[in-house]
């Protein structure tokens, strides 16, 4: 009898197990946007220069291997897709179903409210008045199980968008869009990086720039969005984009201070700038000006100069409330202020004059997140 090592490097198993319900997605007609079509383009360049690198791809899966082209590896938390029927998604599900069953692993299956305030992932805008059924599916396989070892656990959700047809009808009497044509975002785009969708065209994965995005960028004539979209991209790749979402809503800033909290709570080393809010984020070593102040949270003190820039900075990082302000003022730890910001967010106050709820920083003045679509530069 031998002893057999099983290896699992956790990156390259949800690397694949993401290929394979891609493929079943776009093999159904689903067409896939959010964070993994962005996130594909992302690792997708950093793999490119990988190779023009000419690096050892022994190393591939390696994080600290090739520390410039990292985010190669770089992973959805989740998958979106979307269909124009029920019987392209049902067919999807079965697929992902007998998928999950062939490796042993458990589906949940779950429809999804979109009438509550609770449902952050609300995808249309009300006045589009398009009706949609949204299925929530969660996969859980546990990798290299044995009789004395539970194996690593990888976890991932689908959210599952279908069009619904009204009297056989594919047009809404009370929209001016026919669902035919209506694509995600569904003219509700939250992210400049969200703006691609991904589909199968004649055999082969495209992935292009959304025609229903709810923003100037619809209008564009061709060279125009092209532009812009290379713009994008550009900025992408730093992760840096800028927030769009234009909806008018009492309950608009609890969906739009969710959103914005998942964009820039830091995960696996890396996190979102986005430019047009009204605070910033930074690091210690690249703090603006020397900072010898007290965070506005925790009370501790912040000091911030030449001689203790690159001590411990990759830990370091801090906001700032203001982000016009061009001295030292109101600035918060990073962590106490993402703690702050969730908190705030679940609170769900309303503005008793005009009933809408208000998300409002550390000194409680509104966010007004609902007007930063107002300054992004098209």
């Amino acid at each position: 009898m031998t002893d057999t090592k099983v290896k699992v490097i956790y990156v390259k198993e949800m690397r694949n197990m993401i290929n394979y319900l891609k493929r079943y997605g776009l093999n159904s007609n689903g067409i896939i946007f959010g964070g993994l079509v962005r996130d594909e383009i992302i690792g997708t360049y950093y793999r490119q220069k990988f190779i023009d690198n000419g690096m050892d791809f022994s190393k591939y899966w390696d994080y600290n291997y090739d520390f410039e082209t990292n985010y190669r590896l770089i992973l959805p938390s989740d998958m979106d897709i979307y269909f124009k029927n029920n019987k392209d998604s049902e067919e999807f599900i079965a697929k992902i179903t007998g998928f999950v069953s062939l490796f042993h692993g458990v589906i949940n299956i779950a429809n999804i409210n979109n009438g509550s305030i609770n449902n952050t992932f609300s995808y249309t805008n009300d006045s589009l008045n398009v009706r949609f059924k949204h299925t929530k599916i969660t996969i859980i396989f546990y990798m290299a199980r044995t009789f004395t070892f539970n194996g690593i656990k990888i976890e991932f959700t689908i959210d599952v968008i279908v069009a619904q047809r009204l009297d056989e009808i594919m047009q809404n009497n009370n929209s001016d869009h026919n669902i035919d044509n209506i694509e995600p975002p569904f003219y509700n785009l939250d992210f400049l990086c969200n703006v691609f969708v991904m589909e199968k065209i004649n055999g082969n994965v495209s992935t292009r720039i959304s025609n229903c995005t709810g923003t100037r960028i619809d209008d564009m004539v061709f060279a125009k969005k092209t532009e812009f979209t290379n713009h994008i991209i550009k900025n992408m790749i730093m992760f840096k984009t800028e927030f769009t979402r234009n909806v008018e809503h009492t309950d608009t800033e609890y969906i739009n201070c969710y959103r914005i909290i998942k964009m820039i709570n830091r995960k696996n080393n890396y996190y979102w700038c986005i430019t047009n809010l009204p605070f910033i984020i930074f690091n210690k070593s690249d703090a603006p000006f020397d900072i010898d102040t007290s965070c506005s949270i925790c009370l501790e003190d912040i000091k911030i100069n030449e001689d203790n820039k690159k001590i411990n900075y990759n830990d370091d990082d801090y906001v700032s409330i203001n982000s016009e302000a061009k001295t030292p003022n109101n600035i918060l730890h990073y962590n106490c202020f993402i703690n702050y910001l969730r908190s705030e967010q679940q609170k769900k106050y309303r503005n008793p004059t005009t009933n809408c709820i208000e998300c409002r920083c550390p000194f409680r003045n509104p966010f007004n997140f609902k007007d930063c679509h107002k300054l992004v530069s098209y």
